[in-house]
């Protein structure tokens, strides 16, 4: 997903957030709190899990997105149905040849073949950023994630 580092004043203070949309790219798009992923803590340092402050806007905007794609994702429904019971986990593609607890963004529970999209749970490692760079999702997610944000 394209992230954007954008300079702004908030209360009179210049200030570095991150965000996904770039208002100056996508004149029809609007700089919500949803579009925020958070603020840069040091501009001297670099961008990693230690130096952004997240958004707790876009953080539930982005797990709620989550949820919704996955109820009417074919793949995930084809997958509930083939594994019939336990979990799926939903991954950031950011590492695709490592498994690390940082890049599980959550899990559903599956029942009988159904998932079950109440059951979704946050995973508290998960890391919208890191040293390896910002998430990354499936093509659809990101496109549902941005346009739901502005």
């Amino acid at each position: 997903m394209n992230i954007y580092l954008l300079n702004t004043q908030i209360d009179q203070k210049e200030t570095l957030l991150l965000s996904i949309v770039n208002p100056e790219l996508d004149k029809s798009a609007k700089l919500t709190s949803k579009a925020i992923i958070g603020f840069i803590i040091d501009s001297n340092k670099p961008i990693d899990e230690t130096n952004v402050r997240i958004n707790p806007q876009f953080l539930d905007h982005f797990h709620k997105t989550i949820v919704f794609f996955a109820r009417y994702n074919d793949g995930i429904v084809l997958l509930a149905e083939r594994e019939q019971n336990g979990l799926i986990y939903i991954r950031d593609k950011r590492n695709k040849n490592k498994e690390q607890a940082e890049d599980i963004i959550g899990s559903f529970e599956i029942k009988n073949g159904e998932l079950l999209h109440e059951s979704y749970v946050p995973n508290p490692q998960y890391k919208l950023i890191t040293a390896d760079g910002g998430f990354e999702l499936q093509p659809e997610l990101e496109a549902l994630l941005y346009s739901t944000a502005t």
